[in-house]
């Protein structure tokens, strides 16, 4: 029995960080519409550049950085 309460205690952890990352993705798509920039324009831009982009350069992913042309 403890090792079920453990794998459901595991679970329940799993599924908070899934939600705090649900809400970052939520926070940033709202802040990007906030600055007139299209949601789903800049999200594919960021998927598509972060796959080559160094880890020290994040920022430049975010939405103050994108081109909208």
């Amino acid at each position: 029995m403890d090792g079920l309460v453990d794998d459901v205690g595991k679970d329940v952890r799993q599924l908070d960080l899934g939600s705090d990352r649900a809400a970052a993705v939520y926070s940033l798509l709202e802040t990007v519409k906030l600055n007139d920039i299209d949601p789903q324009a800049w999200f594919t831009d960021a998927k598509t550049r972060i796959v080559d982009h160094l880890i020290n350069r994040i920022d430049e992913l975010l939405h103050w950085c994108f081109n909208k042309t």
